[in-house]
């Protein structure tokens, strides 16, 4: 889709000079800054949501152990207070 509108643009912008500046110019001008303020914004989006989604893996794995080995511990213990009052 961008590709589109950059053949769009080049083919309006050809032959004119810098005095030649048309409202058409203007919204076209303006549509490239947006565009290019677009993609920067969305590439330290990406950045962020990245750095985001590391963080909740890693802490997600981080109660997942946590749990394991309570679980693993209450298993012991339980094993133990059993062996304890068997006798």
């Amino acid at each position: 889709m961008l590709g589109a509108w950059a053949v769009l643009f080049a083919a309006v912008d050809a032959g004119r000079t810098s005095a030649d500046v048309s409202p058409v110019d203007q919204v076209l001008s303006l549509l490239r800054s947006l565009e290019s303020d677009v993609q920067t914004e969305g590439s330290e989006e990406k950045v962020t949501y990245e750095n985001f989604a590391c963080f909740c893996r890693s802490k997600t794995n981080e109660k997942v152990d946590s749990i394991n080995t309570r679980e693993t511990t209450k298993a012991r213990l339980e094993g133990e207070i059993k062996s304890l009052t068997a006798v």
